[in-house]
């Protein structure tokens, strides 16, 4: 007796599941699916690699202008010029007749003579000035710039995975298609 008890209570309980997922599954006249067991969804993420790509940066260079002073030109050359001759003036003195001196007289005496002479000479051709002078200057030296970039490889995505071990399609199901 016991044992048509439980079968009855089997059938019963059973009968019962039967209707409670039924019952929503016709007023709806859509599609359910019950699966016995877990079913998850898991994120994976998406894959990237970096890239690495090396760029060739130029030397940046800069015109400077500055002032820079230029001296004047000099040039040896031969002229002839003229020297005035050396006089010196001494004073003679005058005696009378009785033989004493009454007076002073100057007398130039010329020393050296007046002459021409040839003489090396610094002559001036140019007059000093400033001169304008454009230099290129090194402001940043050229280098190798080193870009690194994340590059998608796989784009994330949902897994499923079904039942404790993972696997999918252990378990069971049933459904109603309208």
């Amino acid at each position: 007796m016991k044992l048509r008890e439980n079968k009855a209570r089997r059938w019963a309980l059973m009968a019962a599941a039967g209707a409670v997922l039924a019952g929503p599954a016709m007023a709806d006249a859509a599609s359910i699916r019950f699966r016995a067991g877990s079913d998850r969804r898991s994120w994976v993420p998406p894959a990237h690699r970096q890239q690495v790509t090396r760029v060739w940066v130029e030397p940046v260079y800069e015109v400077r202008v500055r002032k820079v002073w230029v001296p004047p030109l000099f040039e040896k050359r031969w002229v002839e010029r003229e020297v005035p001759a050396v006089v010196r003036g001494r004073q003679v003195p005058v005696y009378s007749r009785g033989g004493r001196v009454v007076a002073y007289r100057t007398v130039e005496e010329v020393v050296r003579p007046g002459r021409t002479v040839r003489q090396k000479v610094g002559v001036k051709v140019r007059d000093g000035h400033y001169k304008r002078v454009e230099e290129r200057v090194l402001v940043k030296p050229g280098h190798e710039k080193v870009i690194r970039q994340k590059v998608l490889v796989r784009e994330g995505y949902y897994r499923s995975r079904g039942g404790p071990g993972g696997e999918r399609g252990k378990g069971f199901s049933f459904g109603f298609r309208t």
